[in-house]
């Protein structure tokens, strides 16, 4: 096929004598205005067009580089390291060629971190500030591939990476730039996403005062703009999860396979929406018993006063001064009922502050400033790290349990696992949870048994995916249909058919991963997946009971 035809055949004859900026595309509709309704429904269309656009060029192109059809710009490095140019899309593989997460886990943290900065971008997006900038990017699942198409910044090619991050680090806390404009622009970024001004210190000891986490980076292109990049911490830890579960389990499960499990946006804003109730709760109780005081004290003196000042006379100027003191005190009665509706009706609220802001580079690798900082109070970074672990506490002890609740009580129904995902994402519950709810959801009881089975279902369909995703890779691509079909024959069961791996060709049998599969083994892979990502123990006939 010639150059010319693949071109129209790819975008069409409108595209085939030029190629399209993506990037510029992308940040002249997000400037564009937004003031009116018409024209954030203009906008929003806008966005809708291209994204769909977009979406469409980037999973043509992650086949392609998958199917090895598209030349890599790096062809000397590893196959896991080379990045891929086409049609101004910029591709990348999602494993840790560079070695950038060896600490959290490589290649399964490298596979987390592409997801967590789609969601990065998307959060962003939705903030919406002016004066910062994301990429496009889509995240695409192909034969066991995860491929990351974004669009290209504008001059990323003709510099050195090292000398263009003006915010952030690249080198995982080597060196760190916190660019003053920069961090300027960052500030509406930091108080949407409820992050603290925190000190990081590169590796010669420099301080350096940032908002977001110090993996996220920052550069400003040759148009101009100021991008993000990279942002996969663009929430907290859950120091929890991490400490109980990544660095050394404390139970029988083996230990989590990666480190970088942070804490979901929407649990963020839950845990801070709870801490905002608690804290104008509190506040009002206390202004409250404040005025009843003060009340207090004001009419034992006004009583006090009375007494002193009334005469000692006959009867009659007795019954008279009764007379007085009853008025007084239906006066003092109307005079209480009018003070407590002026409280009532006063803003008690005035001089209520609050903060709560929390650390994202909180319990990571990063060196943060220690007590001996002199540019900020130790005391303002205990109060953000404690922010961190109150908030994962909220998710484990509050947010996960009341999900349960819901499900057992029939509050919350959901009828598939995307539905149920979607619900426990609206509640900022993370999927590694999944065997926490199922083991807080009794299991002999009749009403919950068919929602338990939803969570059930949920976690070993997930451990079929990742088990999938590895034979795809060790297996060549014309195997592939053969893999999905020893997978779905096996997973029906030894009554149906005990030996599946005996109907394979002799290409897939030269393949050791395949010709040992059966259904007792890949029930077995089953098990020690869900143990290995949802931390829930499987029964070993789960496949006949379920």
């Amino acid at each position: 096929m010639g150059r010319a035809q693949d071109v129209y055949l790819r975008l069409g004859a409108h595209a085939a004598d030029s190629m399209r900026d993506w990037n510029e595309e992308l940040q002249s509709i997000r400037e564009m205005p937004r003031t009116s309704l018409s024209e954030r429904v203009l906008r929003d269309r806008q966005f809708h067009k291209w994204y769909s656009e977009f979406a469409e060029a980037a999973v043509q192109g992650a086949i392609a580089v998958v199917e090895s059809e598209m030349p890599p710009l790096n062809p000397t490095d590893p196959d896991n390291q080379h990045m891929y140019l086409r049609d101004n899309i910029f591709y990348s593989k999602g494993f840790d060629g560079r070695e950038t997460f060896a600490d959290l886990g490589g290649d399964a943290a490298a596979h987390v971190a592409t997801g967590k900065d789609i969601h990065g971008v998307r959060q962003l997006n939705q903030i919406d500030i002016d004066g910062i900038n994301t990429l496009g990017s889509v995240v695409v699942d192909y034969r066991g591939v995860r491929v990351v198409a974004q669009s290209v910044v504008p001059g990323i090619f003709r510099r050195q990476e090292t000398t263009q991050i003006i915010y952030g680090s690249v080198d995982n806390g080597v060196t760190v730039g916190s660019d003053p404009d920069f961090h300027k622009v960052m500030e509406p970024v930091a108080k949407a996403l409820h992050f603290g001004e925190h000190t990081v210190c590169d590796q010669a000891g420099e301080e350096h005062r940032l908002y977001t986490s110090a993996d996220i980076k920052g550069l400003t292109g040759t148009d101009g703009r100021k991008y993000l990049l990279d942002l996969y911490r663009l929430s907290p830890v859950d120091v929890e999860f991490l400490e109980g579960e990544c660095e050394s389990s404390s139970t029988a499960m083996p230990v989590y396979p990666h480190k970088l499990v942070l804490l979901r946006p929407e649990l963020v804003e839950a845990f801070w929406e709870t801490s905002v109730r608690t804290a104008v709760q509190e506040y009002a109780i206390e202004k409250s018993k404040q005025a009843e005081h003060k009340e207090d004290d004001k009419s034992a003196e006004k009583e006090t006063k009375d007494a002193e000042e009334t005469p000692i006379g006959d009867e009659d100027s007795k019954g008279t001064a009764e007379a007085e003191a009853s008025n007084k005190n239906n006066d003092d009665t109307q005079e209480k009922e009018a003070q407590k509706k002026d409280l009532d009706t006063k803003d008690i609220m005035a001089g209520f502050e609050f903060s709560l802001d929390l650390d994202p580079d909180a319990f990571t690798p990063i060196k943060q400033n220690k007590a001996s900082s002199s540019s900020s109070d130790p005391s303002e970074q205990d109060a953000l790290n404690k922010a961190v672990r109150d908030a994962s506490k909220f998710l484990r002890e509050v947010s996960i349990p009341a999900f349960a609740r819901e499900l057992a009580s029939y509050a919350t129904s959901p009828l598939s696992g995307d539905a149920l995902r979607v619900t426990m994402h609206q509640r900022g519950i993370n999927m590694r949870y999944l065997g926490k709810i199922a083991s807080l959801l009794p299991e002999d009881v009749d009403v919950v048994k068919n929602v338990r089975r939803l969570v059930l279902f949920e976690m070993i369909s997930r451990a079929v995916k990742h088990i999938l995703r590895y034979l795809f890779r060790v297996a060549p691509a014309h195997l592939h249909g053969e893999v999905f079909a020893l997978v779905a024959s096996a997973l029906m069961g030894s009554a149906y058919c005990a030996d599946p791996a005996s109907f394979l060709s002799a290409d897939a049998k030269q393949v050791p991963d395949l010709l040992a599969l059966t259904p007792e083994t890949l029930a077995e892979q089953i098990r020690e997946q869900v143990a290995l990502r949802y931390r829930f123990e499987l029964s070993p006939d789960f496949v006949s009971t379920l």
